[in-house]
């Protein structure tokens, strides 16, 4: 089980995709504001993606752990783990920031 530790960050990372989908595919409604429509995404996908950056936030303290604790350490681990975490910790929340801004916009008076 020397790949633990990779296993685990591929877990990371399809949370990280898979929480990514939540929020770049979401269905939604549209809305007129002004004359205009606009689509507007209803807030559950925000949560199933939040739920999803968690478990992979422990499976990234998980995928240290066993590396530490095995004492294994690749370069492809490396740059996976870096990977996994630009999608899980900045992609994701990024889009997540984004989504709930325009929803609150969407909703402001003229």
């Amino acid at each position: 089980m020397k790949q633990l530790p990779n296993i685990l960050t591929l877990g990371n990372l399809f949370c990280g995709a898979l929480a990514a989908v939540f929020i770049l595919e979401t269905p939604g409604f549209l809305a007129t504001y002004n004359g205009q429509d606009y689509l507007i995404s209803p807030p559950p996908p925000v949560f199933w993606a939040s739920v999803l950056v968690g478990v992979a936030a422990v499976l990234d303290f998980l995928d240290g752990f066993a590396a530490r604790l095995r004492g294994v350490q690749s370069p492809i681990g490396k740059e996976l783990d870096s990977l996994a975490d630009v999608v899980t910790f900045g992609l994701v929340p990024g889009r997540i920031l984004y989504q709930m801004l325009r929803q609150s916009w969407m909703q402001q008076p003229d």
